[in-house]
Order: C-alpha cells, then sequence, then structure tokens
C-alpha cells in the first residue's frame, strides 16, 4: 500500500505583512532618496529590501516541506531520505498558551553527508527565512508554527515514513 504524498507550504498570511508592506516601505523609501538625493534613505530602503527578500518564501505559494514515499524535502535544504532518519520526536513549547511546535529528527550521520541537494539551489535561499535548523550534527529541527498545516498531520506522516 502506498502513502500518499503530503506538501505543506507557509501560513499565507504569515509573511504579508512583512513582505508587502515591506515593498512598500521600501519603494516609498526610495522615491524620497532620489527626490532629495539622501543617502540615509537609500540606505533605509535597502535594509527594508533585505527584509522583504528575507521573508519573501513565506508569500510564495511553492511547498516548503513534502513527505513523500522517497523522503522528506525541505525548502532551501534538500532531501533527506527516510533510510538516514534514525528517530523523530515531536516537541511541543507553549508560550502564553499558544502551542509551538517542534519536530526533531535524529540521522545517521552528519546533514551534510546524508542529504540529498536540490539541483538548482541558489546561494541567496541560504540568507532567506526557513524552517529547518540544525541544533548539532546529526540531528534537525523543524518549526512547524509558520506552515499552513497542522503540526500533528505533518509529524503521523512522518512516522509513518519512518
Amino acid at each position: 500500500m502506498t502513502q500518499q504524498a503530503l506538501a505543506v507550504r507557509f501560513d499565507p498570511k504569515g509573511g504579508e505583512m512583512a513582505v508587502y508592506g515591506g515593498a512598500l516601505v521600501s519603494a516609498f523609501m526610495l522615491s524620497l532618496a532620489v527626490a532629495w538625493w539622501h543617502i540615509g534613505m537609500l540606505i533605509g530602503a535597502l535594509l527594508c529590501l533585505g527584509i522583504v527578500l528575507y521573508y519573501l518564501p513565506k508569500v510564495l505559494k511553492r511547498p516548503a516541506l513534502v513527505i513523500t514515499e522517497h523522503g522528506l524535502f525541505v525548502d532551501g535544504l534538500g532531501v533527506l531520505p527516510w533510510v538516514v532518519v534514525a528517530h523523530a520526536e515531536m516537541v511541543d513549547k507553549a508560550i502564553r498558551s499558544i502551542r509551538n511546535a517542534e519536530i526533531h529528527l535524529t540521522l545517521t550521520g552528519p546533514l551534510e553527508n546524508v542529504l540529498e541537494p536540490l539541483a538548482q539551489k541558489s546561494i541567496w535561499r541560504n540568507y532567506m527565512y526557513k524552517i529547518w535548523s540544525q541544533p548539532k550534527p546529526g540531528s534537525i529541527t523543524f518549526k512547524m508554527e509558520p506552515l499552513w498545516a497542522s503540526p500533528d498531520e505533518i509529524f503521523s506522516a512522518i512516522q509513518a515514513r519512518t
């Protein structure tokens, strides 16, 4: 029996203010910088543009996390085959009764050795928003809060394949 793939994208409302509002402020500050020849406004416009580019993956419609039979695709990272996942655990953290779940995966080796890299990974993606972090070699942590699916649904799909 084959299981269906689960593709999860970012919550569309999670980054709208930072991206669209930041783009608007950046354009306004750039127009003032050009009109007044003011270097401070230009620097401010570039800083706002940097914020826009950092949060841009949160408003794109492409999936941030895809769980398939082959492995776990993570946007900006690559594909983790299921054979390299030794253990999966969900950790619930609550801040003022708001659930911030994380999924911790223990890998069979260092991330650099077990990862199937993306075919077309741009250098800019390293500096953009991502849901994963590597707290120590051989493990990886995923934040579930910015995703547009239930943490329980994502974790059960991961557990079914490990």
